[in-house]
């Protein structure tokens, strides 16, 4: 076997695909807008609630984006999917949002 390293390379593989025409599960940075915040929301690691700032990505919505359909099927429970029903559709608000 030849042991010798190849140099790192930080470009895309050619044929990766990005954005809207990724394979559901494989999430990039490129497939939605977002706006990144770091803030105090205690995420649960391991059970107990984080002490440091978390980043917080919160993608933006596009009017012509189509909202998804009641009892239409989605991927839940990022890495490890499994499909699930899509029963109610809840806007957020500033106000419940601060209730999590």
């Amino acid at each position: 076997p030849d042991n010798q390293k190849l140099p790192f390379s930080n470009k895309i593989s050619e044929g990766t695909l990005l954005g809207m025409q990724s394979p559901p599960g494989f999430p990039t940075m490129r497939t939605f807008e977002f706006n990144s915040m770091l803030d105090d929301i205690h995420v649960n690691v391991f059970g107990s609630k984080s002490r440091k700032e978390s980043l917080v990505l919160q993608i933006c919505r596009r009017n012509e984006d189509p909202l998804p359909e009641i009892n239409s099927t989605c991927l839940v429970g990022y890495p490890f999917l499994h499909e699930a029903i899509l029963e109610q559709l809840i806007p957020i608000t500033e106000d419940n949002n601060n209730n999590n």
